[in-house]
């Protein structure tokens, strides 16, 4: 063989190979989307509860108790995940879409 020939090998994927790795990554993806959410459920049903004790004592607290670093830390934690979960969203969302797009091509063909 000549060096100025180059060999390229090209793996030719089948119609059920791709549907099946494109259902795999939806199904990250979905899963993944899953435990933010309840992860975010958990973080917001602790502000909810700090927020509570916080309304209970209010009346006796100044403007320095409020800044606590636990209500801060909460709100951090939740603001990273409300974010995480909008931005997986987005993932679940395209992968459905190329998947959606994927079996309209093979209907079609």
């Amino acid at each position: 063989m000549s060096n100025d020939v180059l060999l390229k090998l090209r793996r030719v994927y089948s119609k059920d190979e791709a549907f099946k790795f494109m259902d795999e990554e939806l199904k990250k993806a979905k899963y993944e989307n899953g435990l933010l959410k309840a992860e975010n459920a958990e973080i917001s049903f602790e502000l909810k509860k700090a927020r509570k004790i916080l309304n209970a004592a209010k009346a006796s607290l100044t403007k320095d108790d409020l800044k606590e670093a636990r209500f801060v830390e909460l709100r951090k934690q939740l603001k990273s995940k409300c974010d995480k979960i909008k931005r997986l969203t987005g993932d679940v969302n395209l992968w459905r879409s190329k998947y959606l797009n994927l079996i309209a091509k093979t209907n079609n063909t």
